[in-house]
Parts: structure tokens; C-alpha cells; sequence
């Protein structure tokens, strides 16, 4: 991981996104690998979608909830 990307603010909508882009080449990898369940695959994709939606929720500076349940309301 380059330096910059070392330096980027907890919390913020640039380091969710970082940790998105790292489930999707997570999940990239898996699907090239035979000795990785498809359901590994799901869960690493899965949890980039979450995590971008995440991301952009505080750069737009709405509220989640911190549940890892997209559907369930507050």
C-alpha cells in the first residue's frame, strides 16, 4: 500500500472507499482461485457495496445506523 493511502483520515468517506476498493479486489482474486468458495466471493463483494454506500452516506452528511443490516431501520 502506497504511503498516501497510509495517511487517509479514519473515518472518513476516502478511507471506506479504500476499504471497498480492498473487498473488490478481495473478492477479484477469490473468483480467479479454485480453492475460494463462491460464497467467499459474495461476502468480500458484499461487503465493498457496503462500504462505498457508506462512504458516500458521509461525504453527503447523512446518518446510518452502525448495523450491518442495509434493510433494518432505525
Amino acid at each position: 500500500m502506497s504511503a498516501d493511502k497510509q495517511n487517509i483520515p479514519a473515518g472518513s468517506p476516502e478511507q471506506w472507499l479504500r476499504h471497498a476498493e480492498s473487498d473488490l479486489a478481495l473478492g477479484r482474486l477469490g473468483r480467479e482461485s479454485p480453492d475460494v468458495l463462491p460464497e467467499q466471493v459474495r461476502f468480500n463483494t458484499q461487503h465493498a457495496i457496503e462500504k462505498a454506500i457508506k462512504g458516500l452516506l458521509i461525504h453527503l452528511g447523512l446518518p446510518f445506523p452502525p448495523v450491518h443490516d442495509l434493510e433494518q431501520s432505525s
